[in-house]
């Protein structure tokens, strides 16, 4: 077991998270879900809603762990006995929604705990020799998916896998009925001009404006010739899918700009803007012409560039690999937008006006000695708790100097945190244990050791009136009590 770390409260911060009980969070909540037809006790996209507050509702007290809901991946094949989970849940009422890496979508009732319904989408991807990356054997459903309650349909990405061995991959979006499962979409989204081999479909799903947001990156290890997108499709099916090409210059892709932020998902704003962040590029010289990657970018959700940040570092970031997209942004309820990466360095910015390339906006710093960040956070009134790879981070954030006041840091777990029932959740992914934490100390109120997982930043979610974890073979609920 890790060392557990707490700074001292002060009482100012202690009376803020007491006095700002995350009403005004959850009606952020609600109003960013409401435009594809969720309920805010619903689970529909990464961390709730589209804004990413990590956010759910849960009536009740937690006073220890017992899973009441065990559903285990079918194992009656073998290529069943093979398959894992990796994206994490959705919950629409008492249906959650399970996704795995050989392309199979499950329907689970947590009433009864049994199986509503299955899809095969087809073959996944299986990675061939030399190709690197940290996934497998399979490489199939991968991102988040994300639900429109209005239309009653589940999109999701699925790599298939082409030839004799499936060794040759095309990434297609799918959406299945919620009800049934039967497929209403299936289409290709692979980039022209890209080879697919080197992409990996990492982030989670988002809907806006009657479309489909979704990023592409690069394998762990960057290998092979490729660039960063942020690829938009139309719900219904038809009509021209938008593309926003990242690292290129002048109209000449200069190669890298993964979009992946840990698994977390595009952020749409009350205007339907698009926000994400990106990886790094293959300009590492201060001379060179700036490429767009290890920056946020604003988008149309048409994928046209409204306005970017990227720090005046950005070049030797680069260089050293220090992605500012390792996580998503953050719209914070005081109006600004925080994101952190790989450097510690939190920075705070305006999302009506970026900055663009600028050493001129406040910072502050997260994740000291805990590494870098990833994936989603958990804001909980005033605070926002960050996953680092060593442990979470919380701070006291504000609209003016200092920006941002660390309170505690909590090194038992790092996964992307989620809220709900007072307690902000995590799973530590090496040791498999899900924690429920108090918001204002980071001390571990309720643990439960969940299992193992093939997702090395696995988030839990909150549904039906309890929480949800996809482990790498089973899904476990846990209520109140």
């Amino acid at each position: 077991m890790r060392r557990w770390a707490r700074r001292v409260l002060p009482a100012a911060i202690a009376a803020a998270l007491i006095a700002v009980p995350a009403s005004s969070l959850a009606a952020r909540a609600r109003a960013a879900i409401t435009s594809h037809g969720a309920p805010a006790t619903d689970w529909t996209t990464y961390h709730h809603d589209e804004l990413r507050t990590g956010h759910g509702s849960i009536r009740g007290t937690y006073l220890s762990l017992h899973p009441t809901v065990r559903w285990n991946l079918p194992q009656r094949t073998a290529a069943e006995r093979n398959d894992q989970i990796y994206a994490a849940p959705l919950v629409v009422g008492t249906t959650a929604f399970v996704t795995t890496l050989e392309n199979r979508v499950y329907a689970i009732s947590l009433t009864t705990h049994r199986t509503l319904w299955t899809r095969w989408l087809g073959t996944p991807y299986a990675q061939p020799s030399g190709v690197c990356g940290d996934i497998g054997p399979y490489v199939g459903i991968v991102g988040t998916p994300v639900i429109d309650e209005g239309r009653g349909e589940l999109y999701v990405v699925g790599t298939i896998g082409l030839g004799r061995q499936g060794t040759v991959p095309v990434h297609r979006l799918f959406g299945l009925s919620i009800k049934t499962g039967r497929v209403l979409l299936n289409r290709d989204v692979d980039p022209p001009g890209q080879q697919a081999v080197y992409l990996l479909q990492r982030t989670a799903l988002a809907i806006d404006a009657g479309r489909v947001i979704f990023g592409f990156g690069g394998n762990d290890g960057d290998c092979g010739s490729y660039h960063g997108w942020v690829i938009s499709v139309p719900e219904a099916g038809h009509g021209p899918i938008a593309r926003y090409d990242v690292a290129k210059v002048d109209g000449v892709s200069d190669g890298k700009g993964a979009v992946w932020m840990g698994g977390g998902g595009p952020v749409i704003d009350a205007h339907g803007d698009v926000f994400v962040a990106d990886g790094n590029g293959n300009a590492t010289s201060q001379g060179d012409p700036f490429d767009f990657s290890d920056a946020v970018l604003k988008l149309s959700p048409t994928m046209k560039l409204l306005d970017w940040f990227a720090p005046t570092t950005w070049y030797s970031d680069n260089g050293a690999d220090l992605d500012l997209g390792s996580s998503q942004p953050e719209l914070l309820p005081n109006g600004r937008l925080i994101q952190i990466g790989k450097t510690q360095t939190v920075y705070v910015l305006n999302p009506n006006h970026l900055g663009h390339v600028t050493g001129a906006v406040p910072t502050f710093t997260m994740c000291n000695g805990l590494g870098d960040a990833h994936g989603g956070a958990a804001i909980v009134g005033s605070l926002v708790v960050i996953a680092c790879s060593g442990g979470l981070d919380a701070a006291h954030y504000t609209s003016t100097p200092p920006y941002g006041a660390e309170v505690w840091s909590q090194s038992n777990t790092g996964g992307p945190p989620v809220y709900g029932a007072g307690l902000v959740w995590s799973i530590d992914w090496s040791s498999g244990t899900l924690y429920g934490l108090v918001p204002s100390t980071g001390n571990v109120q309720v643990q439960y050791p969940a299992g193992s997982f093939q997702n090395h930043f696995p988030t839990p979610a909150i549904g039906d009136n309890m929480v949800l974890v996809a482990t790498q073979s089973s899904l476990l609920g846990f209520p109140p009590g």
